[in-house]
């Protein structure tokens, strides 16, 4: 008897973007894997031949472009990048290169799978297991069950809006009545779109917009405080898409 499978580990990861301006192809083009892992070390490099056969996991400081180029130039089955538990522990500095990382990532086309997990107990549990490719143990296989991604036949987006009518309106848009527009878009884009949550990009400006909002409905509300212009509010969405909406 032979014990084939010692046991299961799950964890989330977030799938690198996956962008296509007509002819132009941007981010991960391969979604499904299913492969030995690899601790990613700088021998690695020097040990190129094995590299086809596996998922090579590189924590965040060490990530780099040059890693990333190998990995392709090498047909690595793919790449699990590893974010710290807590992000607030990333210095500055980090954060600027990653900021350029992200520039450079959503300009590149991408041969390999490549996927992003925060640090937890049970990735540490196998990541102290692991040993680079000059090993050919099959001691973990990292599997992304995920169907490949297909091209949208079509987007749907929302724009949010709101108003305030001024004095002397004539009909019921406001008529001849000066309309005042304060808009922020609403919604947020990375280069890991599962992870991009926005808190400054637009979170900010669309709490502005709502706290506006809220203050001049109550000047709005009284006769004498009613303002002569309309107040027009617009939460509108492709913020990264050139303001589409």
């Amino acid at each position: 008897f032979a014990e084939i499978v010692m046991g299961t580990r799950v964890f989330d990861v977030y799938r690198l973007a996956q962008l296509d301006n007509g002819p132009e192809m941007f981010g991960s083009r391969r979604t499904s894997v299913s492969a030995k892992a690899a601790l990613y070390s700088e021998d690695v490099s020097k040990d190129v031949s094995l590299i086809a056969q596996f998922i090579i996991i590189v924590p965040m400081q060490q990530f780099t472009l040059a890693v990333l180029d190998m990995l392709i130039e090498n047909r690595a089955a793919g790449l699990l990048i590893v974010l710290p538990e807590n992000m607030d522990s990333v210095s500055d500095d980090v954060i600027s290169v990653w900021k350029e990382y992200e520039q450079e990532l959503l300009q590149k086309e991408v041969s390999l799978p490549v996927y992003f997990a925060f640090d937890n107990e049970r990735l540490q549990e196998m990541v102290s297991q692991l040993v680079d490719v000059s090993d050919i143990s099959d001691m973990f296989q990292l599997s992304v069950g995920a169907s490949e991604a297909s091209k949208l036949s079509s987007v749907s987006a929302a724009n949010f809006q709101g108003w305030l009518s001024g004095t002397g309106m004539v009909t019921s848009h406001g008529g001849n009545v000066p309309t005042i527009a304060v808009i922020a878009f609403h919604d947020s884009f990375g280069f890991v779109p599962a992870l991009a949550d926005g808190a400054d990009s637009n979170a900010s400006g669309v709490v502005a917009v709502l706290e506006l909002a809220r203050l001049y409905s109550k000047l709005y509300s009284g006769s004498r405080t009613q303002p002569n212009y309309n107040l027009m509010f617009v939460l509108t969405a492709g913020g990264f898409s050139n303001f589409a909406g």
